[in-house]
């Protein structure tokens, strides 16, 4: 092995391979029959070539086309009831069948693609496991409906929403769509640790804050009691130090927003001037001061910046040119359609350090 060849095998052994059997069992008693060929041209697409799973063959299939005009649907519907909700319109009796429509649909779709791909297949895939989740949901509120009226109308129309999210699945088709989505993942995971920084700065002094002005931040308190203080009569009591999560939204409003005097003065009549209790808030501002909004923030602002650039440009340039395989790769892929041909599926994913490592490679190279 010469030296780029030793990369190329370093970059190919961080992917994650994951190796599933394709076809269902239903699929594979079945195989050559009518009822194949007619469950076939129903869930696959017109693609040629090995069949290399769930990602390659259902995207555009008769299915898929029918259950992203369902969503459509879905959609109107709801905003068809959320006016007549609004409106306090009568509802005919015919709203809860559509209710039920619905939340049976889904379920239909999921058994459908089970009778097709085996469970190993159908479950790798993550908006597979969020649809079957959802529909078995929706799916048991309906029959709890029909059968025991123990659940509302209500109920079931908040079930439903979370069907609605399949409309981002069926975004999926628009190439905008998917360039935001390719920057948007690899720039979450090439600044984790910036953004880790940047909680963990936020969690130390809010622990600190807690024990520095928790409870206190009250109109009833004393040293508070009478004076004119914009922290009570901007009605900013939300933004307090009871306790940790809160103290974190409070420094939150310092680091993204403005910096609020309002708050900042209500916690330093908290003590007498010229005590060591007032030099400890003083000092807890303005430490917090320098380390969130002054260096973990631009930090974490001008990071993102440029790794966004450069996450684009190569974005770009893929779309332009194609990905290039190397030698190593090119082989799995011949391992890949191999496989297929003998009834599995070669799932290869570039892991989330490879993906960094190569933005920030190429970021300071």
């Amino acid at each position: 092995l010469d030296h780029a060849e030793f990369q190329d095998m370093c970059d190919v052994l961080q992917f994650e391979f994951h190796i599933t059997e394709r076809d269902a069992c239903l699929k594979q008693c079945m195989k050559g029959t009518c009822v194949d060929r007619t469950m076939t041209a129903f869930m696959e697409n017109d693609s040629t070539g090995p069949n290399l799973g769930y990602t390659c063959r259902y995207p555009g299939s008769i299915m898929d086309k029918i259950m992203n005009a369902v969503i459509g649907l879905n959609v109107v519907w709801v905003f068809t009831e959320s006016v007549v909700d609004l409106n306090d319109w009568e509802e005919g009796p015919y709203f809860q069948y559509a209710d039920l429509f619905f939340s049976f649909v889904y379920v239909l779709e999921a058994a459908l693609k089970l009778c097709h791909w085996s469970w190993a297949e159908y479950w790798y895939h993550g908006d597979n496991r969020f649809d079957f989740l959802a529909s078995m949901l929706m799916g048991a509120a309906g029959l709890l409906f029909l059968l025991l009226q123990q659940v509302s109308v209500t109920l079931l129309r908040r079930v439903n929403l979370l069907r609605l999210l399949r409309v981002l699945k069926a975004m999926q088709h628009m190439k905008f769509y998917q360039r935001t989505c390719t920057i948007v993942s690899q720039l979450l995971t090439t600044c984790r640790e910036v953004l880790l920084l940047n909680l963990l700065v936020v969690l130390i002094w809010a622990s600190g804050g807690v024990q520095l002005f928790g409870g206190q931040l009250v109109e009833s308190n004393p040293r508070l009691e009478g004076k004119d203080l914009g922290y009570f009569s901007s009605h900013y009591q939300v933004f307090n130090f009871n306790d940790v999560p809160m103290g974190m939204v409070t420094l939150f409003v310092w680091t993204l927003g403005d910096w609020n005097d309002d708050i900042a003065l209500a916690c330093l009549e908290l003590a007498d001037p010229w005590t060591a209790y007032k030099a400890l808030i003083w000092t807890f501002l303005i430490s917090y001061y320098i380390a969130s909004p002054l260096l973990a923030y631009n930090v974490l602002s001008a990071f993102s910046i440029d790794v966004y650039q450069k996450i684009d440009e190569e974005v770009q340039n893929q779309e332009e040119k194609g990905y290039e395989l190397c030698e190593v790769e090119r082989n799995l892929l011949l391992i890949q359609v191999e496989m297929a041909s003998n009834g599995l599926v070669l799932h290869m994913k570039e892991s989330a350090d490879l993906a960094k490592l190569r933005i920030h490679t190429a970021l300071f190279s």
